[in-house]
């Protein structure tokens, strides 16, 4: 670990990269229909986890893509999670454990 940042294997960003290239900048993703979330409150008051500056950091080119449904962030967020060997509720389920 460099800087605070985990570091990734190449096979890991290649993986990232094929699912980011598949997500077409020229074809809207479909809005799916959302269960009504909740709202989600920190465990803390720090500024990583608070919501608000969840897109800060994030490039303007990429932001528009999310706002027009070009690149879905809820994917990117489960393929995140199943990547670090952790369910949709972040308990530790392992790198081929179920993801619900």
């Amino acid at each position: 670990m460099e800087h605070g940042v985990p570091s990734n294997s190449d096979q890991d960003i290649g993986r990232l990269y094929n699912i980011l290239s598949s997500l077409s900048m020229k074809k809207k993703i479909q809005p799916k229909k959302r269960k009504k979330v909740s709202v989600y409150t920190p465990s803390n008051d720090s500024d990583e986890l608070n919501p608000s500056f969840l897109f800060s950091t994030v490039n303007t080119e990429l932001l528009v893509a999310i706002v027009n449904g070009e690149i879905d962030p809820l994917e990117i967020a489960k393929y995140t999670l199943q990547s670090r060997g952790l369910n949709k509720d972040g308990e530790w389920v392992g790198f081929n454990g179920d993801w619900e």
